[in-house]
């Protein structure tokens, strides 16, 4: 309890501390350096005054909707544009010919220098040079950006309206005791992956020490691979995203959600169907209370479409045999497993979590079975039929499903294609 108390202590020392310089760097110009900037400083920095992504600052924000370029407040600047992310700020300054870069953060102060010949305004990346040979390159890409704002714009339009990780004073959250993951099955529902991967892994951005997303696709033919790798290559590339592919005749979500958790090797795994979303407190809460409260397993499902948000830990899940794969494709799979957790551990240790609110795509029991071929029941014959045959089970005792054979299918891990470096194509 001291060690907890001393690390809320920690970031709240953190917080203020980020808050404080970013109330700094970002005050208002004096009067006389209000005025617009020449047309050409507009023309080269105006590219640059949109929503970016980097693999070490995260969503990056242009201050101000739409985004203020201003003349420079020191004598060499043509034109300035102010930055925000969700651990610092930094500005763009227009010199000459020449843009630089000033990034401010809690553990960092570096200058960069853009480099013409590499960046690409229009989808990145934009890369910039550090003028100092202790900093690494920064190197900015708009594709997961754009999924993002896609996906805020599309779940807006269903009045779902996620937060702005970009926008939030929060510092990133560092490793503790146990790390988490968070187990996706995909079977062509890329209309539903692309409302909520791309803002999940925003809003997990900032634990990326800690938390990974392992995607396992089963054979879909709408793209979903190809978004991935094209849209999220970023996550991909920091390790705060897998993608696995494999086989699956039809689909069967016992055997897929247990390939997915295999693929895990974190601490606590949390099955996130591909139509649910994760905000940034989700995690945090989870390993929170796992930890103080030597929890074995949480239950969410405040929302429609978040019964399978089952998390507890991947020894336990492993012990007990996962998800039963001799059930029907559909129906009562994920009751039984928190039954079986609750009737090994107790309810005081596998809790269903009624203050925590989550959030899913709306769709409904059709698009769930729709992959399912040869049984010709419906959701619901499905689910009563797997009922009685997992009340039979508990009736005996018996809690441990799929003894003497190998869960789920095989998966191969799919890498992103290394990137292209062009040179002499700028656009910036």
């Amino acid at each position: 309890q001291q060690q907890q108390q001393q690390q809320q202590q920690q970031q709240q020392q953190e917080l203020r501390q980020l808050q404080q310089l970013r109330s700094i760097s970002l005050e208002l110009d004096p009067p006389t350096a209000m005025l617009p900037p020449q047309p050409h400083a507009e023309k080269i920095l105006r590219p640059l005054a949109r929503v970016w992504f980097s693999a070490s600052l995260g969503e990056i924000h242009p201050l101000g909707d739409p985004a203020v370029i201003r003349t420079g407040v020191a004598k060499d600047d043509c034109a300035i544009l102010r930055l925000v992310w969700a651990s610092g700020c930094g500005l763009v300054r227009l010199n000459g010919s020449s843009v630089f870069l000033e990034v401010l953060s809690l553990d960092r102060h570096c200058n960069f220098k853009l480099d013409p010949r590499r960046s690409h305004h229009s989808a990145g990346p934009v890369v910039w040079e550090p003028l100092s040979g202790k900093a690494a390159p920064e190197v900015w890409h708009a594709k997961l950006a754009d999924a993002c704002a896609a996906a805020r714009a599309s779940l807006a339009a269903q009045n779902i309206i996620p937060a702005l990780p970009g926008q939030q004073l929060l510092p990133e959250t560092p490793p503790s005791r146990l790390s988490l993951a968070f187990c996706t099955t995909v079977k062509n529902r890329l209309w539903q992956l692309k409302q909520v991967l791309p803002l999940n892994l925003a809003n997990n951005w900032r634990h990326r020490q800690w938390v990974r997303f392992h995607i396992v696709d089963f054979g879909s033919t709408d793209g979903a691979v190809d978004f991935i790798l094209e849209h999220c290559r970023e996550a991909v590339e920091v390790g705060l995203l897998t993608l696995h592919t494999a086989d699956l005749e039809g689909f069967h979500a016992s055997i897929a959600k247990n390939t997915a958790h295999l693929v895990a090797s974190e601490d606590i795994v949390v099955n996130l169907d591909c139509d649910n979303l994760a905000d940034a407190e989700f995690a945090p809460c989870v390993r929170q209370r796992f930890e103080e409260q030597g929890l074995r397993g949480m239950h969410f499902a405040s929302g429609q479409g978040t019964c399978g948000r089952i998390c507890c830990l991947r020894r336990d899940f492993l012990d007990l045999g996962g998800y039963d794969e001799d059930l029907h494709p559909f129906g009562c799979q994920d009751v039984d497993l928190v039954q079986r957790l609750r009737r090994t551990f107790g309810t005081q240790l596998v809790q269903k979590a009624h203050d925590v609110q989550v959030h899913a795509v709306p769709n409904t029991k059709s698009d769930t079975i729709r992959l399912v071929t040869g049984l010709g029941l419906s959701w619901g014959q499905m689910d009563n039929a797997n009922r009685a045959v997992l009340a039979a089970r508990m009736d005996a005792g018996l809690l441990v499903r799929n003894c003497g054979r190998q869960m789920g299918v095989p998966a191969l891990q799919v890498l992103p294609p290394p990137a292209e470096r062009s040179e002499g194509k700028a656009d910036v």
